[in-house]
């Protein structure tokens, strides 16, 4: 009876009803519906966590086997002679590297390993504190948060209230 009903709360809620229109329809209290939705929340975020999981795991296995094509393909390949024994194709570190490159860089976003940096910032925090915090920064990543600074004093120092928090990902640029 639950399980149906919840269903029901299911299609009805996916289907763009609000909460007030699947009590009418159902004949059921707000609370049971609340109730029900936060279940169904849950219980779709518990498999979405799975989903990703085997996502992830199956993308980290295809990385894996193209890096493994890449090092016996790209990294030293068989050099080829043309008819007159002129040499056609030899080993290309240049595509190996660019390969591997993307490959790497794949994997570290999979793995959250290019998470953005946050960083809270207050008025009277100066430029040296920001700098000796930032030891596994990039140089990029240093002057995004010095520029973020300047800015937020600027609008403190005009009575503006400003966001204090910088979030700065990998891919960011000033």
């Amino acid at each position: 009876m639950i399980a149906s009903r919840q269903r029901t709360v299911s299609e009805y809620y996916l289907a763009g009803l609000t909460i007030v229109m699947i009590a009418e329809r159902l004949s059921l209290s707000l609370a049971t519906i609340s109730k029900d939705l936060k279940t169904l929340k849950q219980l779709w975020a518990s498999e979405n966590i799975r989903l990703r999981e085997r996502y992830v795991k199956r993308e980290l296995a295809r990385l894996s086997n193209l890096e493994q094509y890449a090092i016996e393909h790209l990294a030293e390949p068989e050099e080829i002679f043309n008819a007159t024994g002129d040499l056609v194709s030899g080993p290309n570190p240049v595509k190996f590297i660019q390969a591997m490159l993307k490959i790497i860089k794949r994997r570290s976003m999979l793995l959250g390993l290019d998470a953005p940096i946050r960083l809270e910032l207050d008025a009277t925090q100066g430029s040296e504190d920001i700098v000796a915090r930032s030891a596994t920064m990039s140089d990029l990543e240093i002057k995004m948060v010095l520029k973020r600074s300047l800015t937020i004093r600027a609008q403190l120092s005009k009575g503006t209230k400003s966001k204090n928090v910088i979030d700065i990902s990998p891919s960011q640029s000033i």
